[in-house]
């Protein structure tokens, strides 16, 4: 969401329960669902300020309360409350997309599941499986973790703590990869765009309009690598269509490396449509011809044309589309646009390495570790673009948030030792530059100090960081005890050395609230 809406949306305060009680007076919906439904409502109404506090790249409170309220009302007909027993083993709730149906175990964050579930994007593969199929692995992933992430004000979020707790490792996976796009493009450009057929090519160019240059290229590769084995592991039909696209793009880079061969496919391709054309075009002139062509034609479907006009229109759309075709050969026949298209299948191929005859399910973890630090170097480039106390700050709360996002059922993305380090040093490097402008200053001089105890900022579940209050208080020995409070609630206490080179010029014990959020 963008500064300008922020702002707005303080001054935009409304009420919806009235919109929803009005709704759900007129839905048969059984009367515990309908309770469920209002209950959901006003925890969603008082859990989501604590929501917009820990994570920045999110949706408005109140767009957020408008679309679960347009959902129930355009999407949901019927919604019935059952019994674990009556669903298959595994799943809590079970939906009806064309009916507007759903069946759900009476627990508010599963009714929520199955509300966001039933607005979910189908990922069609057969009409661009041999033409965009990267595309459908892309949609694969965001469709289902758009659905994850719209849950997560519910599901994370108690109304006095803040807990990620999903427990299923597809669902975490999708929902990383999700939250990695927003932390760096933002929630909007995301949300705007994630239906677009030209997501592919969108992404690439925000990541360069953002400056992440060549990190951000293979950033996007890596991803869009990682979709592809996600898709690839559902199931054995899914591995069949990966190495189907795959074998594709080997037979039309083969074709290419032979320059004649291709030229002659073009070629011929051409003449088969010009000749359509010519055939089209002597029919078109030819009232004969056309009753003819009609007549026949509808004898094999007498409901495709609503008459020889519409006949007519149609065949002139279909000659259109012919001479279009054409016009992409003498594209790519000539020299430039063959040398692009030979290096489209091989950088295409490269995301299909890992898929072959020999392995159905590929192992997911180098990849989704290869892609964190892909992510963590375009955070790099986006702190040393950062200048202001308000950017710098939304990057501590951004991390803060990431820090905190699940690799494994059991694991944090920090708690993977190739990604900790990485993860340290752009915190360093954000602590360093924070410091170095005098956004923190706690009475140090010391780099490395000052981040040993600012470190904790990255560690804390307190919700409101610019709550973070702590405590100095020096002790013999050259040493000094740090608390750290959520505002009058002490959270951690720790003991330093403070460095020999260290001058502190005034010992006095001292508490110093540690920074303001867009202060």
């Amino acid at each position: 969401m963008g500064e300008k809406e922020k702002i707005l949306a303080r001054f935009n305060i409304k009420d919806y329960r009235e919109d929803l009680e009005y709704v759900l007076e007129n839905k048969k919906f059984d009367e515990e669902a309908k309770s469920l439904l209002l209950n959901i409502y006003y925890k969603l109404d008082n859990f989501y300020k604590d929501y917009l506090s820990v994570k920045i790249e999110c949706e408005d409170k109140n767009k957020y309360l408008e679309d679960y309220i347009k959902i129930i009302k355009a999407k949901c007909n019927k919604i019935t409350m059952i019994q674990p027993k009556e669903i298959t083993e595994g799943d809590k709730f079970a939906i009806d997309i064309k009916k507007g149906e759903i069946k759900s175990f009476p627990n508010e964050l599963v009714l929520l599941q199955a509300i966001y579930k039933i607005i979910e994007r189908d990922v069609s593969t057969d009409r661009l499986l041999l033409e965009d199929f990267t595309k459908i692995c892309l949609n694969n992933v965001m469709y289902k973790a758009k659905t994850i992430n719209s849950v997560e004000p519910l599901r994370d979020f108690t109304g006095w703590s803040w807990q990620i707790s999903l427990t299923d490792n597809d669902t975490i996976v999708n929902n990383l990869i999700y939250q990695n796009l927003i932390l760096l493009l933002g929630y909007r450009f995301v949300n705007d765009n994630i239906y677009k057929t030209n997501i592919i090519t969108l992404l690439n160019n925000e990541l360069n309009k953002q400056e992440y240059s060549e990190v951000g290229y293979n950033f996007l590769m890596d991803l869009l690598e990682l979709c592809i084995i996600v898709f690839n592991n559902i199931s054995k039909e899914n591995h069949e269509k990966c190495l189907k696209y795959k074998n594709s793009l080997i037979s039309k880079r083969k074709m290419l490396n032979t320059r004649r061969e291709y030229v002659e496919d073009k070629t011929k391709s051409s003449s088969t449509i010009s000749k359509q054309i010519k055939k089209i075009d002597d029919m078109l002139e030819n009232i004969v011809l056309i009753r003819e062509q009609y007549e026949k034609e509808i004898k094999k479907d007498k409901n495709q044309y609503l008459g020889i006009s519409d006949f007519i229109d149609k065949k002139e759309v279909e000659k259109k589309k012919l001479l279009n075709q054409i016009k992409e050969n003498n594209k790519v026949l000539n020299q430039k646009q063959y040398l692009f298209n030979h290096d489209d299948y091989e950088n295409t191929l490269k995301l299909y390495d890992q898929i072959t005859e020999e392995k159905e399910k590929v192992n997911i973890q180098n990849n989704l570790t290869k892609l964190q630090k892909d992510f963590l170097e375009c955070m790099k480039i986006k702190i040393e673009k950062a200048n202001t106390k308000k950017d710098l700050c939304d990057i501590v709360v951004e991390l803060r948030y990431y820090s905190n996002l699940l690799i494994k059922k059991d694991k944090t993305v920090i708690d993977q030792n190739k990604i900790s380090e990485d993860f340290e040093n752009i915190t360093k490097q954000l602590i360093y530059k924070m410091v170095e402008n005098k956004f923190f200053d706690i009475g140090f001089v010391d780099k490395e100090f000052n981040y040993s105890i600012l470190k904790y900022v990255f560690n804390t579940k307190i919700i409101e960081l610019n709550g973070i209050i702590i405590k100095l208080c020096y002790l013999p020995d050259n040493k000094v005890n740090v608390e750290y409070y959520d505002g009058k609630m002490l959270e951690y206490k720790q003991t330093f050395d403070i460095p020999k080179d260290e001058v502190v010029t005034n010992k006095k014990d001292k508490k110093i609230k540690l920074f303001k959020i867009g202060g």
